[in-house]
């Protein structure tokens, strides 16, 4: 990991946290809103085909997201989300490859105070480290489930508003690289949401 990318992961990090004990003034949105969401950030994670554990080479990884929201302080979402991180221990050491995810996300999100928590559920494909790292048998993108917790703050008033975050990504897999294993991706990044109907 790079020393720019440690400095934008922890400027990320001081900003949600800044955010959060300000109670920042973000103005309610009303029942019936409907809002995209498109975000990105650096992500950093571990794949049990690696047998490396947590990696700190930070990756982009990014989502666009959906929204409805049934009430004052209650939201539902869906969309996209790709994450990547870099893996350069164990097995990834001779080449350092990308590890990438790319998930269907569905949940709901809780609002109180500028400050919100997001859980959802995922479902996509994955890529484990290349077969010729493991010296096991190859295989396609892996498919399997996933679930999605994340926290933020909420910057800005109206139609547009900034959204600084923190996601964990726990998902599985059924490649034979990974032997039925499991993948995790934590980020921090920011959220720019736009409000397509509602007051």
């Amino acid at each position: 990991m790079t020393i720019s990318r440690i400095g934008l992961t922890a400027t990320l990090l001081a900003l949600v946290a800044a955010g959060s004990s300000s109670n920042a003034a973000a103005q309610v949105s009303g029942p019936g809103d409907i809002t995209i969401e498109l975000g990105g950030g650096g992500s950093i994670g571990g794949h049990s085909s690696s047998a490396a554990g947590l990696e700190t080479a930070a990756e982009l990884s990014y989502h666009a997201l959906f929204g409805y929201r049934l009430s004052e302080s209650l939201s539902v979402f869906g969309g996209y989300a790709r994450t990547a991180y870099g893996c350069e221990n164990a097995y990834c050491r001779t080449i350092n490859p990308v590890l990438t995810a790319q998930h269907g996300v569905v949940g709901a999100e809780l609002n109180r105070g500028g400050g919100w928590l997001r859980v959802g559920a995922a479902y996509g494909a994955s890529k484990g480290v290349p077969a010729e790292l493991t010296q096991l048998p190859p295989s396609d993108p892996s498919q399997g489930l996933g679930a999605l917790i994340s926290v933020g703050t909420t910057w800005g008033r109206g139609a547009f508003r900034a959204r600084p975050f923190l996601s964990y990504l726990y998902y599985l897999t059924d490649d034979a690289v990974a032997g039925g294993g499991h993948g995790i991706a934590l980020t921090a990044g920011f959220g720019f949401q736009f409000r397509l109907v509602g007051g």
